[in-house]
């Protein structure tokens, strides 16, 4: 299978050089089967481009099993999982990395705000095998491959010549970006030849990073580069990266790219909380500043338009400030958010953009239009609360997930109007906030739409924490020793995320990771958790926890008093 799966990637690679072949797309009747089950497309049919089956990305790897579980906006990187195998690509790039293996494909490409892959490079991701059937314009897929696969008439068996004399060499160089301001980490990931053992990153002859670390996949050497800069540039920078095989740098075989470095780290981080809404939905789009912004400002590209706010929310330390935006969207198409800043020195742009996509409403699609609940009933930690949930009369299904992946779902529902009420119960997890996740499902249970709600808890009162559904709880549990701690989450900064816990007096606190393995206690500090205590007014203790925080991870402070524990899991999300 594998043989012939690298037969049919190294003839895709070969054709779509070809020049015998047009740049034509024909979005003609070509039907997608699975296993004997045709693919329904909604949102965009494949088509033939340069003599390939093109598809809808996200879409048909849903069809196929394979979860969209990232996409990174800058880099046009996208993350999608199948089972345990995790696999990258970049749109308008020819590859695809499984696992650390680079395959290569014919391109993908962005063609009216659509993102569409070679169907042939979806169905390697699952193992499958493709046939095209000439006759009736169909392309057939199977999940469970048969001993032979049926290729386009097109398609035949070169004779490859032998393999040259390979030096050290780069090939290609992804910059992770290449606008930033001072202090950001820029990530480069380098594809060089096998004869190559070190690479180097250099602006003019200064040599800012090396690697020697590679991943090898047999045709390709895979090397990650990283640089801080430090002083901002007035234009852009050109840096070049070298290959090297222990005793030489090929200074001809090289890649270069260009990067803009701005002054200033008032602006922390910028993005939507939905990058894809329906036409005459609100774009809520959150910006974190330090306490140096009096006023934020977004610029929308799709009309020009102009919006502002000051702070909603201010951190602990009064160091950094949260603006948030609620933007209502009527155009159709990409709206892109330049962001600016207003400080004591006078109003300035940043490079942070923050980008939505506005999708065209459609009609009998799955809606939902009200979550509520009883804000006067108790919210201590271990309540079950009742969530009221009013959709449209499309909904057949509605299941409520918490942070834990715990759910419940709701089957049976009111009439009121046109409208749909169901009633959910929801337990309460954790002390301070509780995000919740509604879906909604058709009768089929083939289309779904989600929504979220956050509800405050008090705090006061006990319960195990478990969820309706499988898995366990977390949050506050076991005995009460931790009184309050702030922020109750957070998200991925790249740099130290401060938590100010309090406790009952005389309680220890240590920080552990999920399965339970001590990473930091106040006698003993960790190489990524330092811990601080003093003393407060109320005779309990006030700490000052610093945690790393360089990818998404559930710690647990621990709160220890004459061998009890309070246990409290801190979420920190991409």
């Amino acid at each position: 299978m594998k043989k012939r799966l690298r037969h049919v990637m190294i003839l895709a690679l070969i054709f779509s050089l070809s020049p015998f072949f047009s740049l034509t797309a024909h979005a003609a009747d070509v039907t997608v089967f699975l296993d004997g089950v045709e693919l329904i497309y909604t949102l965009v049919d494949p088509q033939i481009i340069n003599d390939r089956t093109m598809v809808p990305i996200r879409e048909t790897a849903e069809k196929l099993g394979i979860e969209v579980t990232d996409y990174n906006e800058e880099t046009r990187t996208m993350t999608l999982q199948n089972r345990n195998s995790v696999i990258l690509h970049t749109l308008n790039t020819d590859f695809i990395i499984a696992d650390g293996n680079v395959l290569f494909f014919t391109p993908s490409m962005v063609v009216e705000n659509r993102s569409l892959m070679p169907i042939r490079m979806l169905a390697a991701i699952i193992g499958a095998d493709v046939e095209w059937e000439a006759e009736t314009r169909s392309v057939l897929i199977y999940s469970n491959p048969v001993d032979f696969v049926t290729l386009p008439e097109y398609i035949y068996e070169p004779e490859l010549p032998p393999a040259p004399f390979v030096m050290a060499g780069v090939v290609a160089v992804n910059p992770s970006r290449t606008e930033m301001q001072v202090g950001d980490e820029i990530t480069i990931n380098v594809t060089a030849t096998v004869a190559t053992t070190t690479v180097r990153l250099m602006r003019a002859n200064q040599i800012l990073d090396t690697a020697t670390q590679y991943q090898d996949n047999g045709q390709y050497r895979l090397f990650t580069l990283r640089y801080i800069p430090m002083e901002a540039t007035m234009a852009a920078v050109n840096l070049v990266v070298q290959a090297g095989d222990g005793y030489l740098f090929n200074e001809e075989e090289t890649q270069s790219f260009a990067i803009k470095v701005a002054q200033g780290l008032d602006v922390i981080s910028a993005q939507a909380r939905r990058s894809t809404i329906d036409q005459g939905e609100s774009a809520f789009i959150t910006v974190r500043a330090d306490s140096s912004v009096i006023r934020v400002h977004l610029t929308d590209s799709y009309d020009n338009k102009e919006y502002f706010t000051t702070a909603t929310q201010m951190s602990t330390d009064n160091r950094e400030g949260m603006f948030e935006f609620s933007i209502p969207l009527d155009g159709v198409g990409t709206h892109t958010f330049a962001v600016g800043v207003t400080t004591a020195a006078g109003f300035r742009p940043t490079i942070r953009t923050v980008v939505v996509e506005v999708l065209e409403k459609q009609v009998n699609l799955l809606d939902i239009i009200r979550i509520e609940y009883d804000k006067n009933a108790s919210l201590a930690v271990g309540r079950e609360i009742a969530i009221s949930v009013t959709t449209n009369n499309q909904v057949n299904k509605v299941v409520i997930t918490d942070a834990n992946n715990n759910s419940s779902t709701g089957m049976t529902f009111s009439v009121s109007g046109n409208n749909r009420v169901f009633t959910v119960y929801a337990r309460i997890i954790r002390s301070g906030q509780n995000n919740y996740t509604v879906t909604a499902y058709d009768v089929t249970e083939t289309k779904n739409y989600a929504e979220t709600f956050t509800i405050q808890s008090t705090g006061t009162g006990s319960g195990s924490g478990s969820g309706s559904g499988s898995g366990s709880g977390s949050g506050h549990y076991g005995d009460t020793l931790l009184t309050s701690i702030t922020p109750q989450s957070s998200t991925v900064t790249g740099s130290y995320i401060s938590v100010m816990v309090m406790t009952e007096p005389y309680v220890d606190v240590q920080v552990e990771d999920y399965l339970g393995n001590v990473l930091a206690t106040i006698d003993n500090l960790g190489s990524s958790v330092i811990i601080n205590r003093t003393q407060s007014y109320d005779g309990g203790y006030m700490y000052t926890i610093l945690i790393f925080a360089n990818q998404a991870a559930t710690y647990r402070i621990v709160g220890m008093l004459d061998g009890s524990r309070d246990v409290y899991d801190f979420e920190i999300r991409n």
